[in-house]
């Protein structure tokens, strides 16, 4: 009886995979036909459902749909691409990116893009800096930044200083993940801008650049009136090592908003001492708050261990 057993999975593991290669098959074969149909809903369907059929072939069929009439057809196709992570896909992609009608495709475009990862998709994502419509361009400083695109330091420099608030604080937030040092003196201007989310984006992207000769800059913001620069300004000195944030991070502990408080408390744990630990236990009983307090005290304890007396 064991055996027999052993022989019936065995079997099932080796016919199994088979079965669903031939069902995929099928599934590819029928799809593609109905990408065909008059229907649009039809197309729709299809091209959606072909991005869960893990195949060369099922991409090179969605790349012909991004020639589909229906923008709504593109726009699946785009998005089952995105989920196939085809790199055949990329000039397709850099195509309707450039010359698609329509916006919301071409946000899409830039997504997938962006999941690729595929520095041949660099030029196209630089010229969506300026695109018409505000989605693609807020989105292209975002793809060019996971790429970690050196080719569009310059453009994204520019646009730090860009009318529109928002697509300075993406260029800014871009800039920092491409890490390039030319960047670092724009963005300090950056720091002292009136608009509070630039202020931000900007302490942000010094911490993750390690830019520690900004450290002096970014200490003024910890006397700024809004409460989120100040403790984004002290989160982002604790990243580079410098504790001045510690007194940001005392006095956000009584704010109204738990994720400020939150914030407060995982910022004392990067700045605080020993000295501290009773302070953070006394919102040891709030359970929004309590997780947040035991991860802290263990950070203090780990950095500043106990000394053992003699």
């Amino acid at each position: 009886m064991k055996i027999s057993k052993i022989k019936m999975y065995v079997c099932a593991v080796l016919v199994l995979p088979v079965i669903a290669v031939m069902a995929a098959g099928a599934d590819l074969k029928e799809l593609t036909g109905r990408l065909s149909s008059k229907d649009p809903a039809e197309r729709r369907s299809a091209a959606a459902s072909l991005g869960d059929i893990d195949s060369k072939d099922s991409a090179m069929q969605l790349i012909k749909a991004l020639d589909d009439q229906d923008f709504l057809v593109r726009m699946a196709a785009v998005d089952s691409l995105r989920k196939l992570n085809y790199p055949e896909s990329v000039d397709a992609l850099c195509r309707v990116l450039e010359k698609d009608k329509n916006s919301q495709v071409r946000h899409n475009s830039v997504l997938a893009l962006q999941q690729l990862k595929d520095p041949k998709s660099i030029p196209s994502l630089i010229k969506a800096l300026n695109d018409p419509d505000k989605g693609v361009r807020y989105q292209a400083p975002v793809a060019l930044g996971v790429l970690r695109a050196d080719a569009a330091v310059d453009e994204l420099n520019i646009l730090i200083k860009d009318p529109d608030k928002n697509m300075s604080e993406q260029a800014i937030r871009g800039l920092g993940r491409i890490k390039n040092p030319k960047s670092i003196p724009f963005i300090e201007e950056a720091l002292f801008d009136t608009e509070k989310g630039v202020q931000i984006a900007a302490a942000d992207a010094l911490s993750k650049m390690n830019s520690r000769n900004s450290i002096s800059k970014i200490r003024i913001l910890l006397k700024n009136s809004d409460s989120t620069v100040r403790l984004v300004a002290g989160e982002a000195l604790a990243f580079m090592q410098d504790t001045d944030g510690l007194e940001v991070g005392l006095d956000l502990l009584g704010h109204k908003d738990v994720n400020i408080r939150r914030r407060a408390i995982s910022l004392i744990g990067s700045t605080g001492d020993r000295s501290h630990i009773h302070i953070l236990k006394r919102y040891e009983k709030d359970e929004e708050l309590k997780n947040m307090v035991d991860i802290s005290v263990e950070r203090i304890k780990n950095r500043h261990p106990e000394q053992k007396k003699d």
